[in-house]
């Protein structure tokens, strides 16, 4: 796949998404964001989803978007959110 077939991927999520919100995943967006090069675009894509989706899984994808653009601290505090919120859902049974 090769990165425009990625942005023309986008492309289309963000027209669905400006059509039906709940009809597109955050990362999925984020996924195709990140395969065509465009990280800051993806990193705000995971930051505006937390409030609405404060699943553990947005905290480990946006520290690998963190980390892929050298940003050291922010991808460590995400990652220690991450395990934070995992290691509470394993103790509520999830």
């Amino acid at each position: 796949v090769s990165k425009g077939e990625y942005d023309a991927a986008f492309d289309a999520w963000k027209q669905a998404i400006s059509i039906r919100r709940d009809s597109v995943s955050p990362f999925q967006v984020a996924d195709a964001l990140m395969k065509a090069g465009r990280l800051e675009e993806a990193s705000a894509v995971l930051q505006a989803a937390i409030p609405s989706n404060p699943r553990p899984e947005i905290h480990r994808r946006l520290a690998e978007v963190y980390a892929a653009l050298g940003r050291a601290e922010e991808s460590a505090r995400e990652r220690q959110t991450y395990t934070q919120q995992r290691l509470e859902e394993l103790r509520r049974g999830g």
